[in-house]
Order: C-alpha cells, then structure tokens, then sequence
C-alpha cells in the first residue's frame, strides 16, 4: 500500500472492524481488557498530578481538578451517601468518599459508542471497607435506591452484588470484602440481561483477590506484589496505560506491533514514557525512521512514526483496486509517517513510506493503479455536478531530474479543499521521490517535499541530533494554530454561537500555554531493546527531548 491510499485505506477499515471482542455483558465491554488502566497511589491525586505534568502545565490547569471535584455525576453519588447515612442513621462522614479515593486503588476505563473512556471499574484498597459493607447490608431491605443483585466468590467465602440508583441515568455495581472495594459505573458491564455471566463473575472475583489483570499491555506483577495487594504500587504515584487500539481510534490494526504506552510518575516527580513493543516493531522504529525523516519537509505540527504490517492494507483494500496494485504491499519498507500541518488541516495529513529498494517501473505502475482504486471514479453527493458524471483519471508526470513522479487526481466533492470553476474538489495527489513514496490532499505539502529532494528546503532530519531516532514530534506553536484553526471552522459564529463565544473566551489562553511548550521530540533511544524472548512484546523506555 503506497502512502497515497492510506488515508482510504483508513477510513474503510474504520466501517468493517468489530467494535469490542471478548464481550460477556450488555455493554459488549471485555473487563478482562479494558483501554485505559491507571494504578495509582492516591487516586485523588491524578488530576492535580496531570495538570503538573510538564508537557500538560499551563495547558490543563486547575479548572480541570475543580470540574471533576464538583461533576454532576460524582455530586449525585455524594448526596444519595450523605442520604442514606441520614435516613439509615449510618457511621459515615461528609468525607466518606474523599476517604475512599485517598487509597490506594486501580482505576480500568472503556469506551463507550461515541470513544469517549466513560465506562470504569474501581477497586480500591481501604480499611473502611469492612465498615461500609457492613452497613450496606444492613439497610439493603428498605432503601428504594439499594439493591442486592447477587454474589460471588471471594477471598472470603460469598460476597454480595449491590446495585445503587443514585440518579434517573446511573446505576453502579457495589462489591466488597475484607478492605477491598469494587465499583462499576454501570449494571451493563455485568449483566446479560438480568443475570451475571460466568465472566463477569470471574472478573469481579479476581478483582476482590488482587490487582486487576494486565489489562491494556500493562507490565505485569510478580507473586510478591500481588501478594502485597495494590499498596504494592506506592512506590509510584500515578501508572497510566493506555491500550494503542484506543489511542489510535481503531486504526491500530494497521500498526499491530505497537500495543500499549505507558506513562509513571515516580514519588520522586519524575515522569516516564514507555512503549510496549513487539521486536518486530522495534526494529522497524529503530532501522526505518531516520530515513524516513531525511525525505519529509519540515514545519508540521505534529508527526508520528508508526511501525507498519501492509498486509492489513492489502486485506482492507483488495475489494476495491486491481491486483497489480497489491504488488507494492510486499516492497515497502515496515515503516510509515503522518504529519500534520495548520496549512492542510486535520483531514489532510501528509503520509510518507519507503521502498525497500531503489524504485522499478512496476513500483509506479502499482501507486497509480492503487491511486484510481480508491478514489471516486464517478461525482459524489455535493460536488455539484449530475450523479454519475465521470471524474477525470489520474495524471501523470515525471518530475525534473529524473528525481521521481507526480500523481494527481481531482475528486469532486462538497467538501473539496481546492475550487475549480462552480465545482470544489480534493486534488488527491502521491509523489514518489527515490524510494520515498507520499500522499495528501494538501498541494502545499507535497510540493514542500518536492523542494526537499531539490536542496532548496529543509527536511524533518535536518534538526535532530545525531543518534536520535525520533518516532514522534512536535511543534508546540504550530500544533497551536492547527487546533485554533480547525476549533473555529467547526465552531461558527452563526452556526454554534454559544460554543463559539465560550470558545473565544477559553480557549486562547490554553492554545498561548501550548506555544510555550517550544519543540519536543520522543526519541527511541538507538540501544533500546526487549526484555522479552522472541517476538513477544516488551517494553521499551522512551526519551522525551524539548527545546523553548
């Protein structure tokens, strides 16, 4: 697949991929897997701590502590507690939930259907515990916001289920034994139907026994820790995992070989990036970037390495381009980049990829063949032309120099970022310059690329260091007016002028903060390597490099 269908090639596996596996409940939620785990010393702590961060300060500030300190959803929870220690006459304090939340505790996030991390499961580790399941039971029978759902196996003989309604919309799972506490934000992430599930018995009965599993690629924990139960990870103050699935907005599957990022931050301050890789992707990170970066020009906002398996391309793409087109799949290079720049927006990125040898004829017959495949070949809806009118084939030239080829195709649509005649169009455009193949939609960058070939403008390569093999950076100040541009073409003063005026009053000193932040690069240090056997994934630490 050559970079010039990537974005095609993106976008139709977004409508064929399976949205969960492994689903045991209502809400299609693996609680084996979950896309976010945090591990935490004080849970309570996470969102000052991530407002500290030193590419997060300035931009997030105290507004973000104080807005989940005071969200709905946790006032709602707080008053049925405070409710039903009135009412029931219990031994709880106004802080029974801030007591709660200064343990140490684990905290699984999953999306919901619109991506957003809402669903979660909590298991905490606090002496309060007995305390409160004491009392639940004992008022379960006469509180119309409290019910006994089932009971499961725990280290302690049976534990019981409660399900608490503490508004019109939310419903949470309660379980607890001992001085471990679990809560779930939804009844949906248990039941299948009414009833619990062999798994998700399973799930809650391992959570009453010890740390949650290595869901999301986190490291995993040796007997002794777990042993030691989550005060085990007060060596650190907050571990946050991330499953790349999520990360990437399902486009993961492209990029197999990077399974998870990991962030701690140490009792000490210090913050740490990792990578769960595997050895394949590793070496590709480590053989494939730093060419890569010699061809793409520089300026962008943001740009990202990403070890590539082409074959998945192949899978998504073969239903709609012609076989010679496939035969490019097997000579690129098991490395791709993907910049962004605030000239060509958030829709048109710029892709890059290598060949992994010095280009054949076959090799540009094949990118113009996968070019006509995955563009429109008749006018679509809004391109202002009568349905069915044919789109022009692609063109085709050699560049000067003999230093590659230029392909171009003009799509008609309403959304069209180029205006020719009464008719906007995307002028879909791939470039092959030596053995770097490139695609956007945006002329601005591939002309750029075209005057990094001829010497005359600088490339990506030219400002890092020697011995750096950067997979991600960034351009804080660029990033800035890329984010303030695409905010104000979505929010109009016409169209959304609430959220435009809140966004005029908020958002610039966020975006000033951004600025701030200068030139930041992650670099994969040249000696990184697996603690693991074979090809099975490891992690790998990663240095982050700044400049004001």
């Amino acid at each position: 697949m050559a970079a010039s269908v990537v974005t095609g090639v993106l976008g139709f596996a977004v409508l064929t991929r399976a949205h969960f596996s492994g689903s045991a409940n209502a809400l299609n939620i693996d609680l084996a897997h979950p896309d976010i785990l945090v591990r935490s010393a004080r849970l309570s702590e996470l969102p000052r701590d991530l407002v500290r961060a030193p590419l997060l300060k300035g931009v997030l500030t105290d507004e973000v502590v104080h807005y989940y300190a005071d969200h709905p959803t946790r006032l709602s929870l707080v008053g049925t507690l405070k409710r039903l220690a009135f009412e029931h006459q219990l031994n709880w304090g106004d802080r029974v939930l801030a007591t709660l939340m200064d343990a140490p505790g684990e905290l699984s996030l999953w999306r919901d259907d619109k991506g957003r991390p809402e669903h979660f499961m909590l298991v905490v580790q606090q002496n309060l515990v007995t305390q409160l399941v004491q009392q639940l039971g004992r008022v379960v029978a006469t509180d119309s916001q409290l019910s006994l759902i089932d009971e499961v196996d725990g280290p302690h003989g049976q534990a019981k289920v409660y399900a608490l309604q503490f508004d019109a919309h939310h419903q949470w799972a309660v379980v607890a034994q001992g001085d471990r506490l679990v809560v779930l934000s939804d009844l949906g992430m248990l039941l299948d139907g009414s009833q619990l599930t062999r798994a998700t018995r399973r799930a809650l009965s391992e959570a009453l026994r010890g740390p949650v599993a290595e869901g999301a690629g986190a490291p995993a924990l040796s007997t002794q820790a777990r042993g030691l139960g989550l005060s085990a990870f007060t060596g650190l103050r907050q571990d946050i995992t991330a499953r790349a699935d999520y990360l990437a907005m399902g486009y993961q599957g492209f990029f197999p070989g990077l399974d998870a990022l990991r962030v701690v931050h140490a009792d000490g301050g210090g913050w740490q990036l990792s990578a769960r890789l595997s050895a394949a992707a590793l070496q590709a990170w480590r053989e494939g970037s730093r060419s890569l970066w010699q061809s793409v020009p520089a300026g962008h906002a943001l740009c990202a390495a990403l070890p590539m398996a082409w074959a998945s391309g192949q899978q998504v793409l073969q239903p709609v381009v012609q076989p010679e087109a496939m035969k490019l799949f097997t000579q690129l290079a098991p490395v791709a980049g993907i910049c962004w720049n605030s000239g060509g927006g958030l829709d048109a990125p710029l892709l890059a990829a290598r060949l992994s040898q010095p280009a054949r004829p076959a090799d540009d017959d094949a990118v113009a063949a996968l070019l006509t495949g995955v563009t429109r070949k008749q006018a679509g809806p809004g391109s202002g032309l009568p349905k069915g009118t044919a789109v022009a084939p692609v063109s085709s030239e050699a560049l000067a120099g003999g230093q590659g080829r230029l392909w171009v195709r003009k799509v008609p649509h309403g959304m069209g970022t180029v205006v020719d005649g009464q008719v906007t169009l995307h002028r879909v455009s791939a470039v092959r310059l030596g053995q770097t193949v490139m695609a956007s939609i945006d002329q601005d960058a591939l002309g750029q690329a075209q005057s990094v070939a001829q010497r005359s403008y600088p490339a990506m390569a030219d400002r890092f260091k020697s011995g750096e093999v950067p997979v991600l950076v960034v351009d804080s100040a660029a990033l800035a007016n890329l984010l303030e541009a695409e905010t104000f073409a979505v929010l109009t003063p016409d169209g959304t002028p609430t959220f435009h005026r809140v966004a005029r009053q908020l958002l610039p000193a966020r975006l000033k903060a951004l600025r701030e932040l200068g030139r930041w690069q992650v670099n994969l240090p040249a000696a990184a390597t697996l603690p693991t056997a074979g090809d099975a994934p490891g992690w790998v630490d990663l240095a982050v490099r700044s400049s004001r």
